[in-house]
């Protein structure tokens, strides 16, 4: 899945970033996480993210890995209307929604009329 160079990139800047030989086990922990949050949520346990190089490499870490899988960030899901529209209402409930506002204009109330005759 992954070509030689990143394999050669993250053991290289892994090993300078923490002082010591990265082991080859953990470079393909590393490549199997899927998704950036768990990719960074792993690399907080192993790098100081106070340290502008860490979060560096993280950031490169996640667009290189786009670059090669050859997709946006795998968190991101999206969602496809149907192609078939769904009824959800009864068309009762439909003609109620249409016939409301006649009704509010048809059945506006008059002003009350006065009575004249009365006394008091």
């Amino acid at each position: 899945m992954f070509e030689n160079g990143m394999l050669t990139w993250i053991d290289e800047q892994l090993s300078i970033l923490l002082d010591f030989p990265v082991p080859q086990d953990l470079i393909e922990y590393i490549l199997g996480i899927e998704n950036a949050r768990d990719l960074e949520d792993y690399l907080k346990t192993l790098l100081d993210f106070n340290k502008p190089n860490h979060r560096k490499f993280l950031t490169e870490l996640i667009r290189r890995r786009q670059t090669v899988l050859g997709k946006g960030d795998s968190d991101v899901q999206g969602y496809k209307k149907p192609v078939v529209e769904h009824d959800y209402f009864s068309s009762k409930q439909v003609e109620k929604k249409k016939n409301k506002g006649r009704q509010n204009v048809e059945e506006s109330p008059s002003p009350p009329a006065k009575d004249y005759g009365k006394v008091g």
